[in-house]
């Protein structure tokens, strides 16, 4: 109980920390722009590694979630296989790191014609585009994808298995 309690404490006062912060850099960027408070001068934070998988996960989340794949991905070639390479250019002796790729759940949403977001595309131009025909169109085109799952007792949820984890999207 008192190591929970603890945890609470410290994460309610890094908040409040936080928050002050923001608020005081935003008035500050404020002020310095004759009192206008312009959008453009807040303060916004973006955790690229954020990744969260909540009980109904929808369009938005979907796409903040294909955006951490990206990331992830980008990460991956900048820290390891980058690296790597200059490493070895420069005769530097190192050792080398193993790490999964996530190549197949970016080709899931990426691939044309059979992406996600091709599908997606696909559906928005049609007439009589909708959820259901989306996703049974997505089901047929990557039922070999072995990052992606359909529901077998509800026909409108979809299973994605991402680089952080496993989420179910309606």
């Amino acid at each position: 109980k008192c190591m929970a309690a603890r945890d609470a404490l410290v994460k309610d006062i890094y908040s409040r920390l936080f928050g002050y912060v923001v608020k005081n850099l935003n008035v500050s960027l404020s002020s310095a722009n004759g009192g206008s408070n312009v959008a453009k001068n807040c303060i916004g934070v973006l955790d690229i590694f954020g990744f969260e998988i909540f009980d109904n996960n929808r369009f938005e989340q979907l796409c903040i979630n294909y955006v951490n794949e990206k990331l992830q991905y980008f990460y991956n070639v900048k820290t390891f296989e980058e690296e790597e390479a200059l490493y070895k250019k420069e005769g530097v002796s190192f050792e080398h790191v193993e790490f999964p790729s996530n190549d197949i759940v970016l080709n899931l949403f990426e691939k044309k014609i059979t992406g996600v977001f091709a599908c997606l595309d696909e559906e928005g131009l049609r007439p009589s585009g909708n959820d259901k025909s989306f996703r049974v169109k997505l089901s047929q085109k990557n039922k070999s994808n072995t990052s992606f799952r359909v529901s077998k007792i509800k026909n409108e949820l979809f299973t994605v298995r991402h680089f952080a984890g496993t989420v179910t999207y309606a």
